[in-house]
């Protein structure tokens, strides 16, 4: 093997993909031992047919990767596109492939050759996050506290039922103000130094009991909850503030 064929044979193998290669002439289909392994044959087992690989691709998905190949061969345009296989044993992989045309000296194309991965292990993942970010929201709405988000300005940009009622406000309006312009100017200046703390990654979050201004200008005492929420380079996404209305409480006790 030339020297050159073997170092992409390596790349290739170290970074999991597979390849193929349709011969449009002879409709030979073509696979790597990767490719194989990928769509659960044994090593030379491919009986080197389209019908071969259209076999195992995931029954909900094959009319229309059927449909992608097609107009790929028939308009002569390459292919991009991701898909599920059923693999004998019940298995479901994902995978993603790309591909395009070999010309021969007359431009005229010959063969369509392309690269595929297994993504399972990233779809698994998007589904993961699309379910903890579905059950943040279920959460955030339903709770019986209060909850808000704000912006990197500091600006409401969503808050829950619970918040709303308990300051007044719709959320078109409570999106025109910060967090400070509701707070108490006096219980302002003893948050602050939380909330650096808290933006510096010092602290996780902090807990406090302070004064908002509702919409009509009468004060309602809560317990505060404050943290940074961050993406996994550690940078700020947003802040979630939780309230829980202790007005009584406090009254009570004083």
């Amino acid at each position: 093997m030339p020297e050159k064929d073997l170092q992409l044979r390596l790349a290739l193998n170290a970074a999991g993909l597979g390849t193929w290669d349709w011969n449009l002439e002879t409709n030979l289909v073509t696979w790597s031992e990767r490719t194989e392994e990928i769509f659960g044959y044994a090593p030379g087992t491919f009986p080197g047919t389209y019908e071969g690989f259209i076999d195992r691709v995931h029954p909900e998905d094959r009319d229309r990767v059927s449909l992608e190949c097609a107009r790929s061969v028939s308009e002569k345009i390459p292919c991009s596109f991701e898909y599920r296989l059923l693999l004998p044993d019940g298995t479901v992989r994902w995978v993603a492939e790309q591909g395009d045309f070999l010309k021969d000296e007359t431009g005229q194309p010959r063969h369509l050759c392309g690269v595929m991965k297994d993504i399972t292990s990233r779809k698994i993942a998007e589904e993961a996050l699309r379910s903890s970010e579905e059950q943040f929201r279920r959460v955030f709405d339903e709770a019986p506290i209060g909850m808000g988000l704000t912006n990197s300005d500091g600006y409401f940009f969503r808050a829950n039922r619970a918040f709303l009622e308990m300051l007044g406000y719709t959320e078109s309006e409570l999106k025109t103000f910060k967090c400070s312009d509701i707070t108490h100017p006096e219980d302002l200046k003893h948050e602050i130094p939380y909330v650096q703390q808290v933006k510096r990654g010092e602290i996780n979050s902090f807990q406090l009991e302070t004064r908002f201004f509702k919409k009509n200008q009468k004060i309602v005492w809560v317990n505060l909850t404050l943290m940074m929420l961050r993406d996994k380079a550690g940078e700020i996404l947003y802040t979630l503030g939780m309230i829980e209305d202790i007005t009584v409480r406090v009254r009570f006790v004083g």
